[in-house]
């Protein structure tokens, strides 16, 4: 049994790094449009995608698209695939159809779904009275230019921390496998390392909140054979 706000300690920190890496990606590209299951930035880029979910700026409340009758023509097996998942593991913010947003937002929300469904990030398509949040599953661009040194994931980690409530040690691990590195724990801290030689110290308290992190090598890297 998981809760919500577990997915988001396991995976918030990961979908972030995804976002900025998307805004990186985007900015310059045009305008962004919507059109048979794809959503475009300016001429040079479009990707399939699938709406999991819209917030109404009427009432601030959350609807998922799993719930939605008035969908047709949008891809909705992310959605139903999230939905399943949530009476899976009895996550009761993942099988109610619509809510109103109070401790969470739908950003929060779309980096707990693109966690779980291991999509590429997400986007926020505002529209009159609101905004759909939109799964990309798989987005290869991204991926090269995903900075894997340790000054990257060091700055993007106290980022995160200061703006998200989180458990910090475990949002700290799981977004160091995900970048590839390797690590070990001696008391109160982790130390990791990569195979293209960047490393990092991460210091916690003794409730896993972060304290410090310092990189030891600095020089951007990028994935090989991008």
């Amino acid at each position: 049994m998981h809760t919500l706000a577990e997915l988001f300690d396991s995976h918030g920190l990961i979908s972030y790094d995804k976002q900025l890496t998307l805004r990186t990606l985007v900015e310059g590209l045009g305008s962004v449009s919507y059109r048979d299951g794809a959503l475009s930035f300016g001429r040079d880029l479009e990707w399939p995608v699938q709406l999991i979910g819209s917030r109404s700026d009427y009432d601030n409340t959350w609807l998922w698209a799993w719930a939605n009758p008035g969908l047709s023509g949008w891809r909705l097996e992310a959605s139903h695939e999230l939905h399943a998942f949530g009476h899976q593991h009895s996550i009761q913010e993942l099988t109610r159809a619509k809510f109103t947003l109070l401790a969470f937002d739908g950003h929060y929300l779309s980096m707990v779904a693109a966690g779980v469904l291991g999509a590429a990030c997400y986007y926020r398509f505002p529209y009159e009275d609101g905004a759909a949040f939109l799964l990309v599953l798989a987005a290869p661009e991204l991926r090269a230019l995903s900075d894997l040194s340790a000054h990257s994931i060091s700055s993007r980690v106290l980022d995160f921390v200061c703006q998200y409530d989180c458990r910090h040690r475990t949002a700290v691990e799981n977004y160091l496998r995900f970048k590839g590195y390797t690590f070990t724990n001696s008391g109160q801290t982790l130390t990791a390392a990569s195979q293209v030689g960047q490393s990092l110290e991460a210091h916690f308290d003794s409730d896993g909140r972060l304290l410090k992190i310092e990189a030891v090598v600095t020089a951007p890297v990028y994935p090989p054979g991008v």
